[in-house]
């Protein structure tokens, strides 16, 4: 029961009733056959749900570059990497999406079934490829399906990618590390060729500008971070913003490794999930806490502070509450 199936209903619909009001009134088997096929068209419209599934996944991947002639054609080779390459990276994707294990540990990519994509049509202005996602799953109206989704979050690691080192840094921290890699080698197979792609997918469009931002996205997609580092802070919040997740930390005192500035300085950290359930951060402001704290780094990007502990008070202060009281 697909939205195009329904449409072509609904226009059948509207031209059997057309011909009825225009059918002569003598004309009896005519109307009858008219009216016989109008019921069973709403017969069938009644079998469709109130919601309908939405429209089939649609990209349009168009190429640029040396392997391409003009509107004329493409490289068969280059072509066939190329695709092949973007639904290897969309498959990563979804699956990192929807698989609570690390991919790399993997043979194979969980339900790699429900990325699977299709050529449907030919892209001309450049030249390349209309791609419809060949599994049956749907999504309604409201959703994206499994594929979508995983087109839709491809799109926006390759723009993170040619943006800088620190939007990309958000890619790793929330990106399987296969994934990422998986999008590299179809950026690798553009790269190796002189060639340039366009994704237009769901009103959104991403571009390369030239050859030297590919280079630069493959540059940016093969840094892995920097082994995190651990480290314990005393200090105080002045800011969390529970949306997001984030907050800003004074520190007051650094009671393990210091972070860059030392004493003093003010840093953005992301609040982990169990501890922002745990603790109301915003309830804590000024107070004077323990936080232990994850750095990550992404070559010359900022680092980027997680909270993964909270204590408050702080153990020290409460005894030397409890010693002024006995005094």
């Amino acid at each position: 029961m697909s939205r195009r199936e329904h449409s072509f209903l609904l226009s059948e619909q509207a031209a059997l009733k057309d011909m009825l009001d225009r059918t002569a009134p003598e004309s009896a088997i005519r109307q009858h056959t008219l009216t016989q096929r109008l019921a069973e068209v709403e017969a069938e419209l009644l079998d469709y749900p109130a919601v309908l599934p939405a429209q089939p996944t649609e990209a349009l991947l168009s190429f640029e570059g040396k392997p391409v002639a003009g509107r004329q054609g493409i490289d068969a080779g280059f072509g066939g990497d190329a695709v092949r390459t973007f639904e290897n990276a969309v498959a990563a994707v979804g699956a990192s999406q929807h698989s609570a294990a690390d991919l790399g540990a993997l043979d194979r990519i969980p339900n790699r079934e429900d990325y699977r994509l299709m050529i449907t049509d030919v892209v001309r202005g450049s030249f390349g490829f209309q791609l419809e996602g060949a599994s049956s799953q749907t999504a309604f109206e409201s959703m994206l399906s499994h594929v979508e989704a995983a087109i839709a979050r491809t799109q926006d690691i390759l723009k993170a990618s040619v943006e800088s080192d620190d939007a990309m840094a958000h890619i790793w921290d929330e990106t399987d590390e296969r994934a990422v890699n998986a999008i590299r080698k179809f950026v690798d197979v553009l790269h190796s060729k002189e060639a340039t792609c366009r994704l237009r997918f769901k009103g959104g469009v991403f571009a390369f500008r030239d050859v030297s931002q590919v280079q630069a996205s493959v540059k940016r997609l093969s840094q892995k971070p920097i082994p995190e580092e651990h480290i314990t802070l005393v200090g105080y919040f002045q800011g969390y913003l529970p949306k997001r997740q984030l907050a800003e930390f004074v520190v007051d005192e650094p009671a393990g490794q210091s972070p860059d500035g030392g004493k003093g300085e003010v840093i953005q950290a992301k609040v982990e999930r169990t501890v922002a359930e745990e603790k109301p951060i915003n309830a804590l402001l000024k107070q004077r806490v323990r936080i232990s704290v994850r750095i990550q780094r992404v070559k010359l990007s900022a680092p980027r502070y997680f909270v993964t502990k909270l204590e408050v008070p702080v153990k020290e202060d409460m005894q030397g509450l409890n010693m002024s009281m006995l005094m």
